[in-house]
């Protein structure tokens, strides 16, 4: 990230929309300038379901980004999330002429290229592929080998995949009003980047977004993006147990979640009562609250499992992961992090959220706005020197990133 640079950015969630702007310090730190976020519309699970909907909840908050700043935005990035995204390993390599000949940047390009060449149903379409490894005559690196002298050049990719239907609909709808799509990014990529230390995700790092609609698991090894998974259960979904299960509306439900009840539901005594409002009922009444509490803790436990099954599934040796990061509003449900140390390999999950300069840095400071400041940074950290067409034409879709780990300003 270089000083004065910036950028806005859209976070489209099931529950919320965000748009925020943010600049690079002196310091090389992430500052925010404006944020702007309401409750959305026309998204279910992560996908938009209803675009004209969807475009006016964008539409609402990038007006009141611009009226802060007193200024128009018309280029934006944004995220992108739904079961629709895949992961897909991808290999390049390339001869080096002539022999021993210095390592150039074109050469990148073109083993990140060759390694795109993947076969993919119809309907599917590259959304991004970052280098997880390069290898120089065989041997690994840990770094960009631009400079280095080589024979072969040999490069492992992360590659996203994505709906075709789905990402069009979505760069309509954060194009609404004619402004430009600079580029989507997948949540979960966003996420880490927003929560992660750069030492934990050298470690080997799991973040898990527990977002309202939908939760969003990336896997970052030796600094690198290296796989994400989308699980169609969320925070809403807790909601919905509470409503049908004990004969609510939706806002006491909601209300009963935030308020009062944990995943823990072992630790809650017999004898502990909590008021609810039931639709059929006349004022309120009492009921255990250990009911209340084994109703939130069995979804969660539930989502915990999918979660592991999905780290199993994922190929990647657990050994290699040292530490699970919990963020997203999903993460705030007390009790949460037992209930992940409990169903995973991990011992001491931590509950992460951004941290940023600026005067919006206490605002910001929350879980459930980790993908928007992550997302801030990589389009900050996506500069066009580290990005190259991949065959002439000006879509963001046709551009490669030779980065490998946007973490180098991280502590």
């Amino acid at each position: 990230m270089r000083p004065n640079d910036q950028v806005a950015v859209v976070d489209l969630g099931t529950s919320k929309v965000a748009c925020l702007v943010a600049n690079v310090t002196e310091e090389g730190k992430l500052a925010v300038e404006s944020l702007a976020y309401a409750p959305s519309q026309g998204v279910a699970k992560g996908e938009i379901v209803d675009a004209d909907a969807a475009a006016q909840s964008v539409e609402k908050v990038v007006s009141k980004v611009e009226r802060h700043l007193n200024r128009d935005l018309n280029q934006l990035w944004a995220s992108i999330s739904g079961s629709h995204l895949q992961s897909q390993a991808g290999q390049g390599a390339v001869p080096i002429y002539p022999a021993g000949r210095i390592l150039r940047r074109q050469d990148i390009h073109q083993v990140i290229r060759h390694s795109r060449q993947q076969l993919m149903p119809p309907e599917y379409e590259q959304i991004m592929a970052v280098p997880r490894e390069y290898k120089v005559d065989g041997e690994r690196v840990s770094e960009e080998p631009v400079g280095r002298p080589a024979n072969r050049l040999d490069v492992v990719t992360h590659i996203v995949t994505g709906n075709s239907d789905t990402v069009e609909l979505m760069e309509r709808t954060v194009g609404f009003g004619g402004r430009a799509t600079m580029g989507l990014a997948p949540c979960s990529l966003a996420s880490g980047l927003g929560v992660l230390s750069k030492h934990a995700a050298e470690m080997g790092a799991v973040v898990i977004d527990l977002g309202a609609g939908k939760t969003d698991l990336a896997i970052f090894v030796e600094g690198a993006y290296a796989f994400q998974s989308v699980i169609k259960v969320g925070a809403d979904h807790v909601t919905s147990d509470i409503m049908q299960l004990l004969k609510t509306d939706w806002d006491e439900a909601e209300r009963l979640k935030s308020e009062e009840a944990t995943a823990l539901f072992e630790e809650i005594d017999k004898n502990d009562v909590v008021q609810i409002s039931q639709v059929d009922a006349n004022g309120q009444r009492n009921m255990q609250k250990r009911v209340l509490c084994e109703i939130v803790g069995s979804r969660v436990h539930e989502l915990a499992k999918h979660i592991n099954q999905s780290l199993e599934n994922s190929g990647f040796d657990q050994s290699e992961l040292k530490h699970l990061v919990l963020t997203g509003g999903g993460a705030l449900l007390p009790g949460i992090a037992e209930v992940f140390a409990a169903e995973t390999q991990f011992k001491n999950p931590r509950i992460v959220q951004p941290r940023v300069a600026g005067k919006f840095a206490k605002q910001v400071a929350s879980p459930t706005l980790s993908t928007i400041v992550g997302l801030a940074r990589y389009a900050l950290e996506s500069g066009e020197q580290d990005l190259a067409p991949v065959s002439g034409f000006s879509d963001w879709k046709d551009r490669i990133s030779t980065i490998k780990s946007w973490f180098s300003g991280k502590s």
